[in-house]
């Protein structure tokens, strides 16, 4: 490591530059005022009782009382902080500042208990490492503030132990070079500690952001799939829909022609005929309004694939998206294709239905693909219990063994010497069913043909619940 590696690492005060690390290292700040607080009140009590079970020395229970009182005041005094929201932005400086009070109060308790107790000066330097490993462990320290605390406790044991008169403690307290050197080795390797600990938090930082950009990038990229797919499943449809849009406009055409003849003889017709023109003007309104409703459907239908983006959440019934989906990718009238439905009474879905439509019309697709000649593509629907199992069967070619285990995984694949992308649609598919709660499985024998099943969850499962 260089030494420019060096003071990065030990230095890190670009780092905070980053407006969302610092509110991350905000965020931990604030929680590390409930952890030390509470490993504050639990060590106190828990030091308190050692002691009174180890050993009971004369005119000792008041003040071991008072040591522990001061501790759990600490940290009410850092919980009452926590709660503050003017504190918030300073929790870290209250944190170190609450941590060198305890590990002061721990040093002072044990030089005033070391005359009538020989051993307790001996918990000091345990007590100073304990402070400092866990304000490293709970506050996100930079090393130059675990410098401060480890030097400002090492200050405050050195001048308390060799001017004990200034302390109120007992004239017999001594100083030990031991526990300064100790407390030296102890500076260095908890900075070196806070370097590693601060570093990994800004990488755990990254990595997540990282994340976060990569999963908006494949959200991004896998939209653009998903709208390329369905614009060329339109382009497939065209065909079918010029046949679905020229016979009701063929005979709207015609009827309104028919009427307009019809109204310029009626003038000048016998009422014999005029009574005969008013049963045909009938006929020929009947016939407008039919051919009307159906270029309206056929309209309708043509919604389901587009604004792919819309985020509106229905409650539809999934046997009437089917049917409008089956309609649109339904094969020409020339195709020896056929698709059968076989839709039976199911709970009601809770959905974004322009993206369901567009997994399911992915599905058909897909199986469309796979029949040849005289194919036959079963559509069916059934209820089972809080879910909704929708099946997707052909006769088709099947799925290889050796292609299954990665039909959902995007990739791209070399088709005549020209890149194409592969299973980007059954991605999707499953990434919009597992939006709403669902799953989908496949089952494929090679000659035979596959099964899709898409299960679902009704509109009074907790899935659905929680989508709505």
């Amino acid at each position: 490591m260089n030494l420019q590696a060096l003071r990065k690492c030990l230095l890190p005060n670009e780092a905070e530059q980053d407006e969302g690390f610092r509110q991350e290292i905000l965020r931990l700040s604030h929680q590390s005022l409930r952890i030390i607080a509470a490993v504050q009140a639990g060590a106190a009590v828990a030091i308190t009782l050692a002691h009174f079970a180890v050993e009971r020395a004369p005119g000792t229970v008041g003040v071991r009382l008072l040591q522990s009182g001061i501790m759990i005041a600490l940290g009410g005094f850092l919980l009452a902080m926590y709660r503050f929201p003017a504190a918030y932005v300073r929790s870290r400086t209250i944190a170190v500042a609450t941590a060198f009070a305890s590990g002061s109060v721990a040093t002072w308790f044990s030089l005033w208990f070391s005359p009538r107790t020989p051993y307790m000066d001996n918990f000091i330097p345990s007590q100073v490492t304990l402070v400092v490993l866990v304000a490293i462990a709970a506050i996100p320290l930079k090393p130059k503030h675990t410098m401060a605390l480890s030097l400002s406790l090492t200050g405050f044991y050195a001048w308390a132990a060799s001017r004990p008169e200034s302390f109120s403690l007992p004239a017999v307290t001594t100083l030990e070079p031991t526990y300064l050197f100790f407390f030296m080795i102890l500076s260095v390797l908890a900075v070196s500690l806070t370097a590693v600990a601060y570093e990994q938090r800004r990488r755990n930082y990254q990595a997540y952001q990282e994340t976060l950009t990569a999963c908006d990038n494949l959200r991004v990229a896998q939209q653009r799939m998903l709208s390329s797919e369905h614009s060329a499943t339109l382009g497939r449809i065209a065909a079918g829909l010029s046949h679905e849009f020229n016979s009701p406009l063929g005979a709207l055409t015609s009827a309104i022609d028919t009427l307009l003849l019809l109204s310029s003889k009626q003038i000048s017709a016998t009422p014999v005929e005029q009574q005969r023109y008013v049963s045909l003007q009938a006929e020929l309104r009947k016939t407008i309004s039919e051919s009307s409703e159906r270029i309206r459907k056929t309209i309708l239908r043509m919604q389901r694939f587009t604004n792919l983006d819309q985020a509106e959440i229905r409650r539809i019934d999934i046997n009437h998206l089917l049917e409008d989906v089956a309609a649109l990718v339904r094969p020409g009238k020339d195709s020896r294709h056929q698709i059968v439905l076989d839709l039976k009474p199911v709970p009601r879905v809770i959905c974004r239905p322009q993206r369901l439509s567009a997994a399911f019309a992915t599905l058909l697709n897909n199986a469309m693909k796979a029949v040849d000649g005289n194919g036959c593509i079963a559509i069916g629907t059934l209820s089972r219990g809080s879910e909704i199992e929708v099946r997707i069967r052909d006769n088709g070619r099947g799925v290889m063994p050796e292609d299954m285990a990665a039909i959902f995984e995007p990739g791209f694949r070399e088709t005549a010497g020209r890149i194409s992308s592969a299973n980007w649609g059954m991605f999707s598919a499953r990434q919009i069913v597992r939006e709403h709660g669902g799953e989908i499985s496949i089952v494929s024998t090679p000659g035979e043909g596959t099964t899709v099943s898409v299960i679902l969850p009704g509109e009074a499962s907790p899935q659905s619940i929680r989508i709505s």
